[in-house]
């Protein structure tokens, strides 16, 4: 996030044949070329760009594709069964799919109607992947047993990610100390889940 690289979202990704993004490197010329939006280390900003030069990293480093390496290192440690980044025309019977009013002119539609159009093939390693609330309970308990990180990490901290877009909204918050697990799945716009996670956790007691 103090890389100084940029998003991807933009002119070039509304414009690009969404069917043709589906590697970790389909997606570096939406961005790839363009200056960095800050001197390294100057600021911090999220970075959806950055997050698909750490996949290349990933790929290059391993040498493995970069979804078959997350399926070995984190999905099947974590018993994580239902998790995978799917090809948006081939998805399972019983896939959600997600609905939103955004329509990409800055005035939202009255009625909701499905993101399908708006999707790349295949997600990245920015995010785009699919996956269930057990999953994510799952990865909780990986992270806090051990199995996917260093055995000096058991246990520690905790976990706040929120993250959508159009028709995709989802909130994981972990409080280990606390002892206890958030996890909302919403096939509506943001913020529609963050939102009920904010509820949930203003109900837990301290």
């Amino acid at each position: 996030m103090t890389s100084g690289i940029g998003d991807f979202f933009g002119e070039r990704f509304r414009a690009a044949d969404k069917a043709q993004i589906k590697t970790i490197s389909d997606y570096l010329p939406l961005f790839a070329d363009r200056p960095l939006e800050f001197e390294l280390g100057a600021q911090f900003r999220y970075s959806n760009g950055g997050f698909v030069v750490l996949g290349a990293i990933i790929e290059k480093v391993s040498g493995m594709d970069y979804y078959q390496y997350i399926a070995k290192n984190i999905c099947v440690p974590a018993g994580m069964t239902n998790t995978e980044w799917l090809e948006r025309d081939a998805l399972p019977e019983n896939c959600a799919v997600g609905y939103t009013q955004f329509t990409g002119t800055g005035t939202p539609d009255s009625i909701r109607h499905r993101n399908t159009a708006m999707l790349p093939q295949k997600g990245s390693s920015a995010g785009g992947g699919y996956s269930t609330a057990m999953d994510l309970l799952r990865y909780t308990i990986a992270l806090q047993e051990g199995k996917i990180v260093p055995e000096t990490f058991k246990g520690r901290g905790g976990l706040g990610i929120a993250g959508g877009t159009a028709g995709v909204n989802t909130i994981l918050d972990w409080n280990p100390r606390k002892g206890y697990t958030i996890i909302v799945l919403a096939n509506y716009d943001p913020p529609i889940a963050e939102r009920v996670g904010k509820h949930i956790r203003m109900m837990i007691p301290e």
